[in-house]
């Protein structure tokens, strides 16, 4: 049936559409109101009448053949609204048509409740020539499809003054589907639009190479289609972005045109299977038009997407042609972080800031956060050791957790030759993922799959209980233990230069039942053996998308697989059976951890600490430095030294490498006090010989100077203190002991057990510097130096 407005009005001709009759043929029909039939109403189409007002209106095609007669009745429409009484409007303008490259725009709904079609409203504005006059402006809503049924309308769209440029349309509906915006002022003719547009939901893309395959296809990936992967582009979807990597589509954002996904040449839109999958998605979920918008640029920084940056103003200029609205904002990066070895709690930090900008530039109050960082990785460490990638992992999963944002696990994507990426099929996976993410902002079930909570063992099998989110069964598909890896306490081998190294292999896994697995050892650590479990370790198989541990529950929309195991970010701790009981090696042997955070060493020389025993050595000469290193803030450096005998009498660095652009230190300056980051400087003039704890800190809390003379006792104290205003993005440099990026050597003199923290450690103008050496274990370490014999990192990993 066609012809209802919205609502249905007395004075509308409703055109029944014939159905499929099946052995006979259709003999007649017969409207009804509220399922009784209306006298005489018998042809085909029907003018709603004011007897009709406020019921519901339908009609029934009657049939006939060999086996009989029967019926059939359409979904009426209704209830009927009293006529409009007709509106003059008393503005004099022209209407201007839309530009052609706003062809299929899709403009962000203010609300997702209320309007015509119970979906919510939201505003276009509609531009105005000629000769203006001010006035009442009527407008309409006209669709698309025919060209002539009239959605919505007419009302008045406003109030224009002379010259005016525009007007803005508020009310229009959200729908399925595209339309044109007519309007009407004092000549009484309705000015007909010509370009269609849509009022719907738009979701926001920013990140990396791995958002730029959800957009366009690359080199890997470009072979599969849509329709090889079976989907079909609804086309009631539209994208406004731009990627830019190996293929890149990069096009002006003012004059970009809105494209619906499709099989087009690399390069010249949004021809990935991931953003069309996840716009189908969100059609079906939502009930209207849907789009994305965004900008996403291959082997990039988050801090790129600080204000004043070229990928904030390259997104931002996308947004702001899209009108600065959207409901849910998808953001998947983190692979250059992992590569520099920021922690945790610095690229929350980072997400904040980014997540801010967004909050300030979108027109909505609220938008759904989505977060996703590395998916599965095969055997490869250009962008990271597994390590720092489960760091940047925990760093965007924590920073969901405090800040309303959603976690997006995606450890089943299908990968790439390059070990990196995902292929096409794997960016169709991780659209399902973040359909899935936000089907509850839509009321529709939804929820991460279960998550790992605690682990024991007796002999080779470990028991490992998950959450209960609702599952019925978990289900093991290929060989679930290549994503399950078992490590003796504390040895994982943070380079994984291969898959078997310090690693107890799997046998096999069982589904004991919702929320336990049973995982048998193919060796016996030995009852005395502490282990660290990790769930989907950030060294995938080959195949990522066949070894996978998932739950049961699916959505009934065609997904047929269920939610997969949240991955570890951190390990699970296995207690020991037996403590101080026999510990056997992994097949491999006992392999020494090797921190990408490690200096490389020039002649150095080292000697008992005169800190005592228990502090092993210190490091007497030469220097040390590292290659990677991450700079941060909040940033906590200390440590102890000996001061040189004599003085140095110029500028002589103790630690280096750090702060903003890897430029500040730790010094003793020429007048033989310590000098911290750029500029602050101590109080006390250093006695050479003796032992000192000094704390550099720079955050919130402001940059600070701490120092303790351990030799004679005395307390410790804040010898300066300054306002800290900078912004330190997260970046790399090279940490160094005993220099500062090859320069300012220190001559004489010793250092000894030296700290690197995500965090100011000390406030106040005392403090008590440790007594003992750290453990590598505190909370916010990032890297540990205890030179003993050498310049290795020492932080637990």
């Amino acid at each position: 049936m066609t012809g209802a407005a919205s609502p249905p009005r007395v004075g509308d001709m409703l055109t029944a559409l014939g159905g499929i009759i099946v052995n006979g043929a259709a003999t007649g029909w017969q409207w009804l109101r509220d399922g009784v039939p209306i006298a005489g109403a018998t042809a085909n189409s029907y003018v709603l009448s004011a007897a009709d007002t406020g019921s519901m209106i339908g009609p029934r095609e009657l049939a006939s053949g060999a086996g009989g007669s029967g019926s059939a009745d359409a979904d009426p429409v209704g209830p009927v609204a009293a006529a409009l009484v007709a509106a003059s409007y008393s503005a004099g303008f022209t209407l201007a048509q839309f530009p052609s490259y706003e062809e299929k725009r899709i403009y962000q709904r203010t609300t997702n409740s209320g309007g015509g079609q119970g979906k919510g409203t939201g505003t276009i504005r509609v531009p105005l020539s000629g000769v203006v006059t001010a006035g009442t402006v009527g407008v309409r809503i006209r669709s698309a499809d025919d060209g002539t049924t009239i959605l919505q309308g007419p009302w008045t769209a406003g109030t224009i003054a002379n010259g005016a440029t525009y007007v803005d349309v508020t009310g229009v509906d959200a729908r399925l589907g595209w339309f044109f915006i007519d309007l009407k002022g004092a000549d009484g003719a309705w000015q007909l639009g010509t370009v269609k547009v849509g009022m719907g939901m738009l979701t926001g893309f920013a990140g990396q190479s791995l958002t730029v395959r959800m957009l366009g296809r690359q080199a890997t990936d470009s072979t599969a289609t849509f329709a090889s992967l079976g989907i079909a582009p609804d086309a009631n979807s539209a994208v406004l972005a731009r990627y830019v990597d190996g293929n890149t589509y990069n096009p002006a954002a003012a004059t970009m045109p809105w494209q619906t996904p499709a099989d087009m040449s690399n390069s010249t839109g949004p021809n990935s299977a991931g953003v069309g999958e996840y716009l189908n998605r969100m059609i079906a979920l939502t009930g209207v038009n849907c789009g994305v918008i965004g900008h996403a640029v291959g082997g990039t920084t988050i801090a790129s997407f600080y204000s004043g940056q070229s990928n904030w103003a390259a997104l931002t200029e996308v947004m702001n042609r899209a009108g600065n609205g959207f409901e849910a904002f998808v953001w998947g990066q983190g692979h250059t972080e992992a590569l520099y070895g920021i922690p945790p709690k610095a690229y929350g930090q980072a997400l904040s800031t980014v997540f801010s900008q967004l909050t300030a530039l979108n027109s909505l109050p609220s938008f759904a956060r989505l977060v996703w960082t590395i998916p599965s990785m095969g055997l490869v460490r250009s962008w990271g050791t597994p390590w720092q990638v489960s760091r940047i992992r925990k760093g965007a999963q924590d920073w969901c957790a405090a800040n309303g944002g959603t976690y997006v696990h995606m450890d089943d994507a299908l990968m790439s030759s390059d070990g990196i990426h995902q292929t096409q099929a794997g960016s169709l996976t991780m659209a399902r993922h973040l359909y899935r993410a936000l089907r509850s902002s839509y009321g529709a079930g939804a929820g991460l799959g279960p998550a790992p909570l605690s682990a024991t063992r007796s002999g080779t099998t470990i028991t490992l209980t998950l959450s209960n989110v609702g599952q019925g069964a978990l289900v093991l598909s290929g060989t679930p233990g290549n994503r399950l890896w078992v490590f003796p306490r504390g040895r994982v081998n943070p380079m994984a230069n291969n898959a078997t190294d310090n690693r107890f292999p799997v046998a096999s896994v069982t589904a004991v039942n919702a929320t336990t697995l049973a995982i048998t050892l193919a060796n016996d650590p030995g009852p005395g053996h502490e282990l660290d479990l990790w769930v989907y370790f950030p060294s995938g198989p080959a195949n990522a998308a066949a070894d996978t541990i998932r739950d049961d529950r699916t959505d009934g929309d065609g997904i047929t697989t269920g939610r997969i195991v949240q991955g570890s970010t951190l390990p699970i701790v296995i207690a020991a059976q037996t403590p101080g009981g026999a510990i056997d090696a992994p097949p491999s042997g006992f392999i020494a951890p090797i921190s990408p955070l490690s200096m490389a060493e020039t002649s150095t020389t080292y000697a008992a600490s005169t800190g005592g025993a228990a502090f092993g050595q210190q490091m007497t000469g030469g220097t040390a430095r590292g290659s990677y290193s991450p700079v941060f803030a909040p940033i906590t450096v200390e440590g102890f030294f000996t001061c040189p005998d004599p003085l140095p009498g110029a500028i002589q660095v103790l630690f280096g490498g750090f702060g903003s652009n890897g430029s500040r230190f730790v010094a003793i300056d020429s007048a033989g006090k310590l000098r911290v980051w750029s500029g602050l400087t101590g109080t006390t003039v250093l006695a050479p010989g003796k032992r000192y704890h000094v704390a550099c800190q720079a955050g919130p809390g402001g940059l600070a100077l701490y120092v303790t003379n351990v030799t004679d006792g005395l307390p410790g104290t804040r010898e300066n203190y300054a306002a800290f205003g900078e912004t330190i993005v997260p970046a790399t440099s090279g940490y160094s002991l005993r220099n500062h990026n090859g320069e300012y050597g220190l001559t004489g003199g010793a250092l000894d057990e030296w700290a690197v923290f995500n965090s100011e450690r000390y406030s106040g103008t005392t403090y008590t510097c440790p007594t003992a050496p750290l453990t590598g274990d505190e909370a916010d370490i990032v890297a540990l130096y205890r030179c003993d014999g050498d310049a290795k990192d020492a932080v637990t990993r």
